[in-house]
């Protein structure tokens, strides 16, 4: 009777821990899907269309021609193909740099206590490992406390599209 009193209360015992790692793991996923969501959000609305590249904080998303200064615009040409070099020269280098520093100055909100969820966002090289891969492209990589990988994603934003 002790004995299947005990091995019961060890069942009892593991079953509810196996119940709150899966509901912990489950609140980082989700943490992670909302956070994926808010870096979607600022990956559509980074723009160039100025000297510098910044987020539209319009209502909604840029229009097809906010995302470069357009080069062919009759009106104003000259200030325009000034912006458009400008624009060229950061598709060369630099077109993520606020992009990242956007989304790292961004909370990661709704982690469980006791479960950590950690952002890591890297701007990656086009020829990583002797590939020659999509340029402008960044991964975001999320990890929990014990630094283990809990999901990993590229992005390329919408305005590298007009990058020459």
């Amino acid at each position: 009777m002790v004995v299947a009193t005990i091995g019961s209360t060890v069942l009892f015992n593991q079953a509810t821990r196996q119940g709150l790692q899966s509901d912990r793991h489950l609140r980082q996923q989700l943490a992670v899907s909302r956070d994926l969501s808010m870096i979607m959000n600022l990956n559509e609305r980074y723009t160039c269309e100025t000297r510098s590249c910044g987020l539209n904080d319009g209502a909604g998303l840029p229009g097809q021609g906010d995302y470069a200064p357009d080069y062919f615009d009759a009106e104003d040409s000259l200030a325009k193909g000034t912006r458009f070099t400008a624009f060229e020269a950061l598709c060369a280098q630099g077109l993520l740099t606020e992009l990242k520093r956007a989304i790292d100055d961004q909370a990661l909100e709704g982690a469980p206590e006791g479960a950590a969820v950690n952002r890591t966002v890297h701007l990656l090289d086009a020829t990583e490992g002797g590939l020659s891969l999509p340029p402008h492209r960044y991964r975001v990589d999320w990890k929990d406390a014990d630094e283990r990988l809990l999901r990993q994603v590229q992005l390329i934003p919408t305005v590298a599209a007009w990058c020459p």
